[in-house]
């Protein structure tokens, strides 16, 4: 099955109708919708599906195999073990979205709770470190970004910034932290990024 690259400049959030066709169609699935000129279609931070004309045809099938990239089984695993540091991550969390908000009002670099955090072009990044780098990297995985450094794609729609942020934020913090592998500090990140996006809608 072909996986295509999240599109960046052309993303267009779901209305709140369209958000109730995918929950009738497709339950509570973690993977995310959203839209571009060419129709919709389902992604997860790790891949997309192609787009469809409509919500009720994008294939079941297809939803399945791109929400199985989130490793939400692993999620929830991770997340019932790392109850004991829940309130500080999620305190970490109600942090960080509203002082992203204050920070990119100002410019292209702040710092917040003592990480510099940069607006970068993705583009020129792939070309020149790696093609791995998608919205957003940090320190703790990637050797080319500075110490105690986030750097976010500003490609990105500026709604996206808190939540991307809040992601590298919380992976970062377990890796170096709490000693978590990139894997599964990436996908309880997932986990904070889908709670508090859930929550700001």
């Amino acid at each position: 099955m072909k996986i295509y690259r999240i599109a960046k400049t052309d993303k267009i959030p779901l209305t709140t109708e369209e958000r109730e066709q995918v929950k009738a169609r497709f339950n509570d699935i973690q993977c995310s919708f959203a839209k571009d000129k060419d129709g919709y279609y389902c992604y997860t931070h790790r891949a997309r599906s192609k787009s469809y004309p409509s919500i009720s045809k994008i294939p079941l099938a297809k939803v399945e195999f791109i929400n199985s990239t989130s490793s939400t089984k692993n999620v929830i695993k991770i997340a019932r073990t790392a109850q004991d540091i829940d309130p500080e991550i999620t305190t970490l969390c109600q942090k960080i979205i509203p002082a992203v908000t204050v920070c990119f009002s100002r410019g292209d670099s702040c710092n917040i709770e003592g990480i510099n955090v940069f607006l970068v072009d993705g583009d020129e990044v792939k070309l020149k470190y790696s093609l791995d780098f998608v919205e957003g990297g940090n320190d703790a995985i990637y050797n080319y970004i500075p110490a105690n450094t986030i750097w976010i794609d500003k490609n990105l729609e500026k709604h996206e910034y808190p939540f991307i942020v809040l992601h590298e934020f919380v992976e970062r913090y377990l890796m170096k932290e709490h000693g978590l592998e990139y894997n599964d500090a990436h996908d309880l990140a997932n986990h904070y990024e889908k709670k508090f996006r859930i929550s700001s809608s």
